[in-house]
């Protein structure tokens, strides 16, 4: 038997490369095209099919940043309580009188960013950094603030005792805003002399005495310097003592001297009618040569009488004391 062979007729087609690939790239064209017009008609029609990407709202944050504005002191009133800024008057017998030192704040972050303002008297002679003393140098830390705007009105008050210097005070004011940004305004005014002064007792008790009989020594008055100066004094008498029972004791059967004595010894300083020559009695003003800030500023002044016969009963007149500036 012969054998035979078996083959399949198989046809192998071999493809071209260059055709493969020209093919995959018009299909990827092609489907990219399509993504693209659908893309278009989708974006085409979204005004009319609704929104697809944004809202109909969007916000954004608004941002400024606002620099502090420095405070300006404008205008300062230095003045007393008559307000009329000229010349300050003090009072006499301790009593202070109220000073007042206002001020004008413009501050353009508004007049409720200032949050201190304070003010410093001091007088020519001191400086704004001396410690405060009743004669020189006042503080006042805490001034009152009202205001509306970008405007405040300070109020720094301050009560001068009588004993403060005369001459040309200064007030400077400082101000701070909520930055800690401060400003500084001063202006000056003149505190007048003032020449007072008290006796503290309300008589001299000569005491029980016999007709024809001298003091053999010397009663007191104290006299004390409520002024700014420094004193010297001048007496006078209203006129004789009217006795109640019988007669006078004549205005000049008194005697008066700066040092104790006997009438004896006293009696070339007789009281008049008139204001004698002045005393040298040379008193400070409080706070000054020996006395302290808190001391009051005292000395006394002696005093003797004669009692001349034929008089009788309890004897009466006024002596009057001056002061005068030394």
């Amino acid at each position: 038997m012969s054998s035979q062979n078996n083959y399949s007729n198989t046809s192998t087609k071999t493809m071209d490369p260059k055709k493969s690939i020209s093919g995959r790239f018009i299909g990827a064209s092609m489907l990219l095209s399509a993504f693209l017009l659908v893309l278009l008609a989708v974006l085409l029609l979204a005004p009319f099919t609704g929104t697809v990407f944004s809202a109909v709202n969007d916000t954004f944050t608004a941002n400024v940043t606002i620099s502090n504005s420095l405070p300006n002191i404008t205008q300062i009133n230095f003045n007393d309580t008559d307000s009329s800024n000229v010349n300050i008057s003090l009072n006499a017998n301790n009593n202070t009188n109220f000073i007042w030192c206002n001020a004008t704040i413009n501050d353009g972050n508004g007049c409720q960013d200032i949050t201190l303002v304070n003010a410093t008297f001091f007088h020519t002679t001191s400086a704004i950094s001396s410690a405060d003393s009743k004669i020189l140098h006042y503080t006042n830390a805490t001034c009152n603030l009202t205001g509306s705007g970008t405007v405040a009105i300070a109020f720094c008050g301050m009560s001068f005792e009588h004993e403060a210097t005369n001459g040309t005070w200064n007030c400077t004011i400082w101000a701070k805003d909520g930055a800690l940004a401060t400003t500084w305004n001063s202006t000056s005014n003149s505190v007048n002399q003032l020449i007072a002064l008290d006796v503290t007792e309300a008589a001299i008790h000569f005491g029980t005495m016999a007709s024809g009989q001298s003091s053999a020594t010397a009663n007191t008055t104290n006299v004390t310097n409520q002024g700014n100066v420094k004193i010297n004094l001048q007496v006078a008498g209203s006129g004789d003592m009217i006795c109640t029972a019988q007669g006078q004791i004549g205005v000049n059967n008194i005697s008066y001297n700066l040092s104790s004595g006997a009438y004896t010894t006293m009696s070339t300083n007789q009281l008049s009618t008139s204001l004698s020559s002045a005393l040298a009695f040379g008193l400070t003003a409080e706070g000054n040569g020996a006395f302290a800030a808190d001391e009051p500023a005292t000395n006394l002044t002696y005093w003797t009488i004669h009692i001349p016969t034929g008089v009788r009963g309890e004897c009466n007149n006024t002596i009057t004391i001056s002061a005068l500036m030394a």
